[in-house]
């Protein structure tokens, strides 16, 4: 792993990026792919409460980045487990609106699955190296 992974992924910032790419998530949900639907393909009534549970995720991990809790793992694991979740209810959600999705809304939904995806097991693999440093 290089520096700039390392920096970018301690266990100091990983709440930070989390949190900056959960509020990015909200802002195009609920404002870009809502204000262009035909472009995208999914309708309003899913991607607000997509971009609200993004807010919630935003507002949990900054919060911890603020706050920084004794025992980091437990939220760690916790914000993993929940980016996990909003992974598999998205994907359900692009299976059942499949037909109306626009290349460009696959596109969008499936990047996105690839990055929350990639940063939950960036924060199950960096919990450990938490517990042991107690």
């Amino acid at each position: 792993m290089s520096k700039f992974t390392k920096a970018i992924f301690s266990p100091e910032r990983i709440f930070l990026v989390d949190g900056v790419g959960a509020a990015y998530s909200a802002a195009m949900l609920g404002v870009v792919l809502a204000a262009f639907v035909p472009f995208f393909g999914m309708p309003t009534s899913v991607l607000y409460p997509l971009a609200g549970t993004a807010v919630s995720l935003a507002t949990y991990s900054l919060s911890c980045h603020v706050l920084k809790p004794r025992r980091w793992q437990i939220f760690l694991r916790g914000i993993g487990t929940l980016n996990l979740a909003y992974c598999a209810a998205s994907v359900v959600l692009m299976s059942v609106f499949w037909n109306s999705l626009t290349i460009w809304g696959a596109a969008y939904f499936v990047s996105e699955k690839f990055v929350v995806i990639g940063l939950a097991l960036q924060e199950f693999s960096i919990s450990p190296e938490i517990m042991n440093n107690k």
